[in-house]
């Protein structure tokens, strides 16, 4: 919605107020979602850098553990899960910042095209000229017309034809 050109049709003074109120409502509820889906990534990444600290720490207590006496197969099972952990963490925190930097360049173009329609005056805005309607192929018939009314059908021919002499 934030890429769309509106075009409102012109009143006798300017835009139609009340398309352009509505206009401005909706980009306002597509603001107001994208400011929601930019808290919810904010905590999303919030909540993934604290894993990853929490990671961090951990691997940094244990340094590098040796699982020689568990068996060479346990020790590559081990390894492989360590390593799969860190990428899992790693991706996901890429994935949360892309996510944040895409919502809050939405939220940043959406706020500024409300902010410019709100600011600008219905009379500063470029006219647009409204086009014609293509006549249909039934619209060149002529148009009815209604029979003639005869003098006696006439509510004033009643009244004298009525009236006492």
């Amino acid at each position: 919605m934030a890429d769309e050109q509106t075009a409102f049709p012109t009143a006798l003074r300017g835009y139609d107020r009340a398309q352009v109120d509505q206009h401005i409502a909706d980009l306002q509820r597509v603001l107001a979602e994208t400011r929601r889906q930019l808290e919810a990534s904010d905590a999303e990444a919030m909540r993934l850098t604290g894993q990853l600290t929490e990671a961090q720490r951990a691997l940094s207590e244990t340094e590098t553990p040796t699982y020689a006496g568990l068996g060479s197969r346990i020790e590559q099972l081990l390894r492989s899960a360590e390593e799969q952990s860190t990428d899992v963490v790693t991706q996901a925190t890429e994935r949360a910042t892309s996510i944040r930097s895409s919502a809050e360049g939405e939220a940043e173009r959406v706020l500024a095209r409300a902010e410019r329609e709100a600011a600008d005056p219905p009379a500063a805005r470029p006219r647009r000229r409204r086009r014609r309607p293509t006549p249909s192929p039934t619209a060149s018939a002529p148009p009815r017309r209604s029979p003639p009314v005869s003098s006696s059908t006439r509510p004033s021919a009643r009244r004298a034809a009525s009236a006492p002499p």
